[in-house]
C-alpha cells in the first residue's frame, strides 16, 4: 500500500513538473551582438524591465567582431540577428553587393543641443591654451578608423582650419590602447566616445572638435536586423522593435536611479562614473536623419570608398519603427 502511494506520488510530481514546463511562454530567441556600448543602453533596459519577455522574446548575446567589415556577413548568414553598430563604408559596399541587412532605427546622434558624446581629442600640451590652426595640427598622427565615423568627423573639423584627412596621418589603434598611445605620445589626436571621451579631457586632453558642432545630426549608433528579421521573421522584427523603443522611451527619463543601476551594470561602469559621462541621444520613434546619411555618404564617395552615393534610403527599412512607433502612440517625425 505504502509503494503503491509513494510511486502514485512520484508520478504526480513529474506530472506537475511536465505542466509547468509546457505551461512556461515560449519565446524567439534573437541573436545580438554586444560589447557593452553605451548605445546599448535602452536594449539593456529594455531586456530588464521586461519588455523582450512581453514581446515573447529571449535575447541572447555575444561577443561582436572588432573588425567591421565582418559584421555584415554574419547577419547574413543569420549567425547574429542584430547588431548595434556605427555607420561605416563597409555597410554600403556590402549593399552594392546584395546585402539584405537594414538599418532599422536610431541608436545614437550627434545632438546640436546636446552634450558631448563623441569627438576629436587632441593630446595635451599641443594647444597650451589656444585655439588649433592648420599649422598646429598639420602632420599630426591622428587614430580614426578608415571609412568610419571617426574619420568622418576628423575630416569635418580639419575643414574648419582648411585641411582634410590627407593633410595629416591617419592610424588605426584598438580602444584598448588609443588612450595611452595618446598618453605616452605615440599619436597627437583620436576620435573618441563616452565614457573613455570624459575620462579623456579628466586627464588633460583637449576635445577640440565635438561631433555635435562639426557633425551635428551624425548617427553615430545604428540598429541593423539581418535578414532572418528583415526577410524570413518579420513578424520577429516588429516585435523586437516594439521592446526596443519601449526601451529608449525609458532611457530618454534620463539618469534616473533604476537606468543608472541598469546602464552601469551592464556597460561595466560604476554609477559613479555613469554620473559623469555623457548619454547617446536617441530619437524617441527611431527616425533617422536623411540629409546626415547623404553627407556620410557624400563624404565616403569624396574619400575613395564609394563610387557612388546611394541615396537616404538605401539599406534603410523604416517600416519596423513606424509600426512600432503608431503602436505605441509616439509622434512620428514629419516627412
Amino acid at each position: 500500500m505504502r509503494l503503491r502511494l509513494a510511486t502514485a506520488g512520484i508520478i504526480a510530481l513529474v506530472s506537475l513538473a511536465c505542466a509547468r514546463k509546457s505551461d512556461a511562454p515560449h519565446r524567439d530567441v534573437v541573436k545580438i551582438a554586444d560589447r557593452g556600448f553605451l548605445t546599448n543602453a535602452p536594449i539593456y533596459i529594455a531586456e530588464e524591465e521586461g519588455y523582450f519577455a512581453d514581446e515573447g522574446i529571449k535575447l541572447e548575446f555575444a561577443e561582436p567582431p572588432r573588425s567591421s567589415s565582418q559584421i555584415i556577413p554574419l547577419l547574413e548568414r543569420g549567425d547574429l540577428d542584430v547588431m548595434a553598430t556605427a555607420l561605416t563604408a563597409g555597410f554600403y559596399a556590402a549593399l552594392e553587393q546584395g546585402a539584405r541587412s537594414r538599418i532599422v532605427a536610431d541608436r545614437g546622434h550627434a545632438d546640436a543641443t546636446g552634450c558631448d558624446y563623441n569627438g576629436i581629442m587632441l593630446r595635451h600640451g599641443l594647444l597650451n591654451g589656444k585655439s588649433a590652426t592648420a599649422n598646429d595640427l598639420r602632420g599630426k598622427r591622428f587614430s580614426a578608423g578608415p571609412g568610419g565615423i571617426g574619420a568622418y568627423v576628423l575630416d569635418r573639423y580639419l575643414a574648419s582650419v582648411g585641411l582634410t584627412t590627407a593633410d595629416v596621418t591617419m592610424l588605426r589603434l584598438g580602444e584598448t590602447v588609443e588612450a595611452q598611445a595618446l598618453n605616452a605620445g605615440s599619436i597627437d589626436g583620436l576620435h573618441g566616445a563616452e565614457p573613455h571621451l570624459s575620462q579623456l579631457i579628466a586627464e588633460g586632453h583637449d576635445l577640440i572638435g565635438p561631433a555635435r558642432i562639426y557633425a551635428p545630426g551624425l548617427h553615430y549608433a545604428v540598429l541593423l536586423f539581418g535578414p532572418t528579421l528583415t526577410v524570413k521573421h518579420r513578424d520577429l522584427g516588429e516585435r523586437f522593435m516594439k521592446a526596443y523603443l519601449r526601451g529608449v522611451k525609458k532611457f530618454r527619463e534620463g539618469k534616473t536611479p533604476r537606468n543608472i543601476d541598469i546602464i552601469a551594470r551592464r556597460a561595466h561602469l560604476t554609477p559613479q562614473v555613469l554620473e559623469k559621462v555623457c548619454l547617446p541621444t536617441v530619437n524617441a520613434n527611431g527616425e533617422l536623419n536623411p540629409a546626415s546619411l547623404l553627407d556620410f555618404q557624400a563624404w565616403l564617395v569624396r574619400s575613395g570608398f564609394l563610387k557612388r552615393a546611394p541615396g537616404a534610403e538605401a539599406g534603410t527599412d523604416m517600416t519596423f519603427a513606424r509600426k512600432a512607433a503608431k503602436e505605441l502612440g509616439i509622434a512620428q517625425t514629419p516627412r
